[in-house]
């Protein structure tokens, strides 16, 4: 339930990040790095983007989870 919030918390800040129209054919990339506090997880997230035209790509690696299923949720303000 941690491990949720806080990817619900880093989207959310990210999704104020993107609130301004990409222009052209500029690439943008935004790197998230998790921290452990009172667990252990962490890693590394990068969102990219090629241009205004493209879709957004996620990659990146998450450390120290428990086993099982895991996911986070991704929205987009308007």
């Amino acid at each position: 339930m941690l491990f949720a919030c806080l990817i619900a918390a880093v989207f959310g800040l990210l999704a104020s990040s993107f609130a301004t129209p990409l222009v052209g054919d500029t690439p943008v990339t935004a790197t998230i790095r998790l921290e452990p506090n009172v667990n252990s997880v962490k890693g590394t997230i990068t969102l990219k983007q090629q241009n205004a035209l493209q879709p957004v790509s996620f990659s990146g690696t998450i450390e120290g989870l428990t086993p099982g299923k895991h996911g986070f949720h991704v929205s987009r303000s308007q």
